[in-house]
């Protein structure tokens, strides 16, 4: 049998891992036919997080499926109650702004635009730190120059996020997805900002580009860190780590892919108390989706 053609399949596939959800996961590379079941991904390794956070009695197995194309058709046959025993885990990117978010308990979103989002706060950056620091914890001096960095940085993009995300409303090109680092001034390393220049050159180009003038009709309120893309708030995050990192170790900094697994692993056990946004949008979700 085929457990990736029948619905019968699909729902049955979790009890060949011994567990109560399969969890269809955006993230590392895309699936081949009789390939292996292993696909390590950051993704996976964040839900898997969320999950034994807030549902700790459940067993789950997260299978990586490269794109969130490669998901959808899964969410969508959970959607129609078709597959049981599955549940969908998505970045939520700007879904729910285009009323493209799919609407079912078993499927699930990240509460910022990507897991970056959620997992690259100062607040648990700060407890990340404070692990490797000698003493537990952090100076108080350090942890304010944390969180006033983090919010000198995020005002300074707040415009750039918006046009964005207006961009992406019309389904329109906004900023490169590949060379989004262009558009942070780093010259001074303690107040990364916008550079003003190229941000004109994005809001010319994409005027040039445009049908029509480009307007925000919704009532949510926009959030530099909730909506930016995901890779430009965990890029100014590991710059953060890597300076904080050699001052307490004085060791040279350290690969990407170290950080990003260290912060989406952080959930797990982090105090959520001064973030209790992402308590409540994950509680609520993952319960709403095992129950």
């Amino acid at each position: 049998m085929s457990f990736s053609r029948t619905k019968s399949g699909l729902s049955s596939y979790h009890n060949f891992f011994n567990v109560e959800y399969l969890i269809y996961s955006e993230g590392g590379k895309p699936p081949v036919a009789n390939g292996s079941n292993t696909n390590w991904s950051i993704d996976s390794i964040f839900w898997r997080g969320i999950f034994e956070r807030f549902s700790p009695g459940v067993k789950v197995k997260i299978k990586s499926m490269g794109s969130k194309a490669n998901v959808t058709p899964y969410a969508e046959k959970i959607q129609r109650n078709e597959i049981s025993n599955s549940i969908a885990v998505f970045d939520r990117d700007y879904d729910p702004y285009r009323g493209e978010a799919i609407n079912h308990p078993r499927v699930l979103y990240t509460y910022g635009y990507s897991w970056e989002n959620d997992a690259c706060q100062a607040e648990l950056l700060i407890q990340v730190l404070a692990k490797i620091h000698p003493n537990g914890q952090l100076l108080e001096s350090d942890e304010t120059d944390i969180r006033n960095r983090f919010d000198f940085f995020l005002k300074s993009i707040n415009r750039m996020v918006f046009v964005d995300l207006l961009c992406g409303l019309n389904k329109i090109k906004g900023v490169d997805r590949e060379n989004y680092w262009a558009l942070i001034d780093t010259s001074d390393p303690k107040l990364y900002k916008l550079r003003k220049r190229q941000f004109l050159e994005l809001i010319q180009s994409i005027k040039n580009r445009r049908a029509s003038p480009l307007r925000y009709l919704g009532n949510t309120r926009i959030s530099a860190h909730t909506d930016c893309y995901g890779k430009i708030i965990s890029r100014f995050c590991y710059s953060l780590y890597c300076e904080y990192y050699k001052k307490i170790t004085s060791q040279n900094s350290i690969p990407t892919h170290f950080l990003e697994r260290a912060m989406a692993e952080a959930i797990v056990h982090a105090d959520l108390r001064n973030i209790p946004q992402l308590e409540m949008h994950y509680s609520t979700s993952v319960l709403g989706a095992v129950s």
